[in-house]
């Protein structure tokens, strides 16, 4: 299912109007983002940086376009694409939700290698325990989450990249899970 998405709000409805939740609000609400960080540079370059991917991978990137400081994302986020061997996505910053837990979010690119489906999600900034758990959120989007691939990409500036395969999935949902039951609670509950 696809909910209706807010770029200015960042905010997700259903079809019916009906506001949800998105992966990264659920992990705020339950207290397991620190968003002292995000400050408004790092925003500025994950934004840049999101762009001339999607862009890119999209085959409509203009390079000339491209910031001088995403340059070095952008060469690290091609030779990542390559070592994994993906040459195409089913999706690119694509907002979905999941009907039954009535959450919603966008995953950076969701995809196949061969026979496996995966998810992954870009990063600029170090990496995160939440990380996983937010995967784990996107892979629920899936008809059979526990067979994609959950891959947190860490892009660096002077191009190059880490991953990190998400492996632990029956306690990383469980994660999620949790950390849903309590956004619903803390929302329900003005807290």
């Amino acid at each position: 299912m696809t909910p209706l998405f807010n770029p200015a709000t960042h905010t997700y409805t259903d079809a019916t109007g009906k506001p949800l939740l998105s992966v990264t609000t659920i992990l705020k609400l339950a207290g397991l983002i620190d968003d002292r960080w995000f400050t408004e540079e790092a925003c500025w370059r994950g934004s840049c940086v999101h762009a001339a991917c999607e862009y890119d991978d999209k085959g409509t990137l203009d390079e000339s376009s491209v910031d001088l400081g995403a340059w070095g994302y952008l060469v690290a986020w091609r030779k990542c694409k390559q070592a994994l061997g993906i040459v195409g996505f089913t999706s690119i910053e694509k907002p979905m939700m999941c009907a039954t837990l009535q959450f919603a979010g966008t995953p950076d690119r969701r995809g196949r290698r061969g026979s496996r489906r995966f998810v992954i999600d870009i990063k600029t900034g170090s990496h995160e325990p939440w990380h996983e758990l937010q995967l784990a959120g996107y892979a629920e989007f899936d008809y059979c989450p526990e067979a994609v691939d959950r891959i947190v990409v860490r892009l660096k500036e002077d191009g190059s990249y880490s991953m990190k395969m998400c492996k632990d999935w029956h306690t990383d949902r469980a994660g999620f899970h949790g950390a849903l039951a309590m956004a619903k609670w803390r929302q329900i509950n003005n807290v």
